[in-house]
């Protein structure tokens, strides 16, 4: 079954005809392991069951590992944020940690989830966690993540994994200089990446808004 770093592995095997397969399966890892640790593409929705007096809660994800709290969320129930006029928009997503349920949640420890208080009711969270790869590998030894991550950004994982393989050193295809270059270009790409997922892939927007509430300058109307 074709692979999406199928096409990847073949232009890298264009440009590094020598490398060993199993080498450059291990630099395309620690590529990726890099690029969803940077870009916190790679999303999940965890649900978890809030009870009273616990205020540790460990959550799995389905593939890869725990990297980043992104956010966490109720979308059961009244809401439980701040007491403030008028209340958030239950629609607002995702909210700030100003308006997260039960006030703002840590991860310190990935996949460890830290309540700030005891809550006196049982509810259904949601966090979403921002996830790195991790083992076990695909039937091809490739990492396994979400196709379109991979097929959006196969030019910027490309040129990390070129990157990597040319900084080795006395190698075939060791080529100091031109793996700043191929450096310069992943970086730069991972930063689009990161952007873009921040927008939320909508152009000439953001994928959410502050409320008004955060205004740091005090607008008068002769200003």
């Amino acid at each position: 079954m074709a692979s999406v770093f199928d096409r990847i592995f073949a232009d890298i095997r264009k440009d590094v005809p020598s490398v060993v397969d199993a080498v450059l399966r291990q630099e395309m890892f620690r590529v990726m392991d890099d690029f969803t640790q940077t870009t916190n593409i790679w999303q999940e929705h965890v649900p978890f069951a809030v009870v009273p007096h616990v205020t540790t809660y460990k959550v799995t994800v389905t593939a890869g590992k725990p990297n980043r709290l992104i956010v966490v969320y109720d979308d059961t129930g009244p809401y439980v944020g701040p007491l403030i006029f008028p209340a958030p928009a239950r629609d607002s997503f995702p909210p700030s940690p100003t308006f997260w349920p039960g006030g703002p949640v840590t991860m310190r420890v990935p996949g460890t989830l830290q309540l700030p208080r005891d809550r006196d009711m049982n509810a259904t969270w949601w966090a979403v966690i921002a996830k790195r790869i991790a083992e076990p590998l695909d039937a091809d030894k490739y990492p396994v993540i979400d196709e379109w991550i991979v097929d959006k950004y196969a030019d910027t994982i490309g040129r990390g994994v070129l990157a990597r393989l040319q900084l080795q050193p006395q190698k075939p295809y060791s080529n100091p200089m031109l793996a700043q270059v191929n450096q310069r270009a992943y970086i730069a790409g991972r930063s689009l990446a990161r952007v873009n997922d921040a927008y939320a892939n909508i152009y000439n927007a953001q994928n959410w808004r502050f409320p008004q509430s955060f205004a740091t300058v005090s607008r008068k109307g002769f200003a």
